[in-house]
């Protein structure tokens, strides 16, 4: 008989057998766990066996080579068909498609496939049962075939034995894995949700604060800068207000980055300035001005470079204070795992708001004109 006749016989037993082990696995039929195991077995050792030689020939099948051909090409057709039964038999009892796990290199893992699991767990509770009857406790071989038998039984009850604890281990594993898994989401969630609490709070402060003062006497935001200071800052912003007034379309200063290096050298971070007392001013002073100016807070949906590398990659990088960025304290403000900090300019639309627009221009005008004014 030829190895691909050989392998049709194989196969169509594996098929056979196959669907009985899945009938009665789909219909719990615990009947005959013994025959239910022995048939089980031999699903296994048919599908080991079959596995290497139907992919061999399908190699030889396909072969491109004229020289190496040995297949005509209707025999190329049947052996495509061989190897389609296969995966379909093996497909039906992993229930999943099969023919790229046949030809990879991978060991099939029969604990995946849902059949072949109940029924080693069936065998399982019926060894560990018998191993605790009195009967099976007490008996003697009377014959070498009596003393094979026990032997293969004694094993069983010990893998028995043995994968009900290890299954009991990785239980135990898993729940403790899923605790702790749940402890972090829990504090995950926490954390997220302080931050949405410090966010808000954030920009009601900010908002708060910006309506305090009146437009024409916005230097007097300034007052908690030192002097030393107070002069620069204010020309920061003056040259903001001008621009804003002129091309308010230009993007660069539509959103105000606070991690761009421009804007840490002239107004701080808010993240440096916990232990730096003129960078504190510098920050909270410009950060109620820009308000004024119809900024709000916002963050990104990602998070950026952290400060600390950031501070890494430019050495040299100094903040308003005159001091190097690598000499402040960083002191997380919580958003830094999420979001980018940024203040974000909501500028009325003048057609479909003129009124707003107007006020607004009118504001950025006052403010202009009061910062002018001012002599630090």
């Amino acid at each position: 008989m030829t190895e691909y006749k050989k392998l049709c016989a194989l196969v169509d037993q594996l098929k056979q057998e196959t669907a009985v082990l899945i009938d009665a696995f789909k219909d719990d039929d615990r009947g005959d766990v013994v025959a239910l195991h022995s048939q089980a077995v031999s699903v296994q050792t048919l599908i080991t066996n079959c596995r290497p030689r139907v992919v061999k020939i399908l190699h030889k099948g396909r072969e491109k080579d004229p020289d190496k051909q040995i297949y005509n090409e209707r025999m190329c057709v049947a052996i495509e068909q061989l190897f389609e039964d296969f995966c379909a038999v093996v497909g039906s009892l992993f229930d999943t498609s099969a023919s790229e796990l046949i030809l990879s290199e991978e060991n099939l893992n029969y604990e995946e496939c849902p059949p072949l699991a109940w029924v080693e767990d069936l065998y399982d509770e019926h060894v560990l049962r018998l191993a605790q009857t009195e009967a099976w406790q007490k008996r003697l071989a009377s014959n070498v075939v009596d003393l094979v038998r026990m032997e293969v039984e004694s094993r069983d009850v010990c893998a028995a034995e043995e994968k009900r604890a290890r299954a009991a281990l990785m239980m135990e594993r898993k729940s403790e894995k899923n605790a702790v898994q749940k402890m972090l989401d829990e504090r995950e969630a926490a954390k997220w949700f302080a931050e949405i609490q410090r966010r808000e709070a954030e920009h009601e402060g900010l908002l708060l604060k910006s309506k305090l003062y009146d437009i024409s006497a916005a230097p007097s935001v300034l007052k908690d800068v030192s002097p030393p200071f107070r002069g620069p800052l204010a020309l920061n912003v003056l040259q903001l207000v001008r621009a804003l007034r002129t091309t308010p379309e230009n993007s660069n200063i539509r959103r105000i980055r606070c991690n761009n290096l421009r804007v840490m050298t002239e107004y701080g971070h808010v993240a440096l300035c916990s232990e730096c007392h003129t960078c504190w001013t510098i920050v909270t002073s410009t950060e109620v001005l820009w308000y004024m100016l119809g900024y709000t807070v916002e963050y990104s949906s990602l998070p950026t470079v952290h400060i600390p590398a950031l501070i890494e990659s430019n050495p040299s990088l100094r903040l308003p204070c005159g001091g190097l960025a690598s000499e402040h304290v960083f002191f997380p403000v919580g958003f830094e795992d999420y979001s980018e900090r940024l203040f974000v300019l909501h500028e009325p639309n003048p057609t479909e708001e003129p009124n707003e627009w107007m006020d607004w221009y009118t504001r950025m005008g006052a403010i202009v004109h009061s910062l002018e004014a001012c002599k630090f």
